[in-house]
């Protein structure tokens, strides 16, 4: 119930409290490579005409050990039997976020959660229980990021969009933003382009799944540096049939995950 509370807190808190002020925050990412955990303290403000100012203090990623690597990839297999496993990973979480920040007082965490299982437009879950965030640091915590924008008739990814509109909307000339993770998504910004007019979508597979063709063939996590594929040649065949895919045919808006990619 207090998670609740603070959720809706969080809303409101965002939505009147946020512009022309200056917020010191944790951001914690964990995307479909499932790897690790993304940390991020930074100090960040947008005025009233979306002006956005940030100053990074400190970054770093901090590698999964195996036995969360296997919580994430168990909780895959059975994603709506997944409690016990959102604990395990918002204790671990909670555990990194003390660590990363090392006495660091924050005025709000955001926590994106592992992805488990996605559906385009319909359905996204995350684990990673935010209320151990809570607990440790009695701050908003604000999470569930994809299932709110697929309430608010999003398609639940991309998320990168709306950031990247503040970062380069003034450019002069159009910007196209690349994000090759687990699953690859691209964003096209034009000079002074409105918010709603942004395009941006998941363009499909990035590393996902060259990440399992490494485990299956090599017995490795990743294909580092490319140490593989560098010596490769394009299978013309297999290319066309790539490109052929459903998904990669369908019209963006558009957004998927290792439920088709994995």
């Amino acid at each position: 119930l207090k998670l609740f509370f603070v959720k809706i807190h969080t809303i409101n808190f965002i939505l009147f409290n946020m512009k022309n002020k200056v917020y010191k925050i944790l951001g914690l990412m964990s995307g479909t490579s499932m790897d690790g955990l993304d940390c991020c303290l930074c100090e960040l403000k947008i005025d009233n005409y979306y002006n956005f100012f940030y100053n990074i203090i400190d970054w770093k990623t901090f590698e999964y050990s195996d036995e969360i690597k296997n919580v994430i990839k168990d909780a895959i297999k059975s994603p709506f039997k997944a409690e016990k496993h959102s604990d395990i990973l918002g204790q671990e979480f909670a555990r990194i976020s003390e660590d990363f920040l090392d006495g660091h007082q924050v005025d709000l965490i955001g926590s994106h959660g592992q992805t488990i299982y996605h559906i385009d437009k319909e359905y996204s879950k995350q684990i990673g229980n935010p209320n151990f965030l809570l607990q440790k640091f009695n701050v908003p915590i604000i999470y569930n990021f994809r299932e709110n924008d697929i309430l608010s008739n999003g398609n639940g990814a991309p998320l990168m969009p709306f950031l990247d509109w503040l970062l380069f909307k003034n450019n002069k000339l159009d910007t196209f933003t690349l994000n090759i993770g687990g699953i690859s998504n691209i964003c096209k910004i034009s000079y002074k382009i409105n918010r709603k007019d942004v395009l941006g979508f998941d363009t499909g597979p990035g590393m996902s799944l060259i990440d399992e063709f490494a485990h299956i063939v090599w017995n490795e996590s990743m294909d580092l540096d490319g140490k593989y594929s560098s010596k490769g040649n394009i299978i013309n065949e297999l290319e066309n049939d790539l490109l052929s895919y459903p998904y990669i045919l369908k019209k963006p808006p558009k957004s998927t995950g290792r439920q088709e990619f994995g």
